[in-house]
């Protein structure tokens, strides 16, 4: 058996979607119970596809062409009735398989391991219970997140797992010539009626340091040689800063 049959299977019983057991077989839904089943499925499938789209599409795009599509169809799903059913599940069958067959190849293309994703679906999926371990369902049936819900992290699966996501080259140390092209803009001023020099450096990120230099004699004063030591002061502030972000991005590269 797939993999994920059981995991699913956990989570319908759980939430009260199905027994565990039973098997629906008969072409048309026998009651309004299995009939509300039969539109979910419907209702849950028409979603899933429309988000496709929705991840591929731009926004405009998909508002424009597939967003009034989806809102239509589903009216029509809830006002089907049992006699509107008509089930060939060798057919079912035959669709569900393609369906997977197609998502795989999404797969595939993108380099998503769809193992990984699925599992971790599915733990946030089993979060979805409220505080008494109890499903929420809106009126037709979809399952709704109670406040304990934790949403799947599909951009950590994808960055730890997928074969085609490339991790940022992390140099190793940090060289003056690199702070150095961290400084977008410097300023200099020296205080009315004293020897001592301010210089402010704006980096690339907009973060502001300040260097300092003064000189005891007034005599002596060289407002050059003032920049260049407060320069040289403020430079050295970026240091510390590098190399925290240096650090963040190794950990996060082990």
């Amino acid at each position: 058996m797939d993999y994920r049959q059981p995991l699913v299977a956990e989570f319908m019983s759980t939430v009260g979607q199905w027994d565990g057991t039973s098997v629906l077989s008969h072409p048309q839904p026998k009651d309004d119970a299995e009939l509300a089943t039969y539109k979910l499925r419907l209702k849950l499938t028409l979603e899933e596809t429309f988000e496709v789209f929705e991840a591929v599409l731009t926004k405009e795009q998909y508002n424009l062409l597939f967003a009034p599509l989806i809102e239509d169809i589903n009216a029509k799903i809830s006002n089907l009735q049992l006699s509107d059913f008509d089930i060939d599940p060798v057919e079912l069958l035959d669709s569900l398989t393609d369906q997977d067959v197609v998502n795989i190849g999404w797969a595939n293309i993108m380099g998503f391991d769809m193992e990984a994703s699925f599992k971790e679906v599915h733990r946030s999926n089993m979060t979805k219970l409220d505080e008494a371990g109890q499903p929420i369902f809106r009126e037709d049936g979809k399952l709704l997140k109670s406040s304990l819900y934790e949403a799947p992290n599909l951009k950590e699966v994808y960055e730890e797992t997928s074969f085609n996501y490339v991790k940022e080259e992390v140099k190793t140390r940090i060289t003056p010539d690199d702070i150095k092209a961290k400084v977008k803009s410097d300023h200099y001023c020296v205080i009315p009626n004293t020897t001592t020099t301010i210089c402010s450096l704006t980096l690339d990120n907009g973060y502001v340091v300040v260097g300092e230099s003064a000189c005891a004699s007034p005599e002596n004063f060289d407002e050059e040689v003032g920049r260049k030591l407060a320069y040289a002061r403020a430079l050295e502030k970026v240091w510390p800063l590098e190399g925290y972000l240096l650090k963040e991005k190794l950990s996060k590269n082990l």
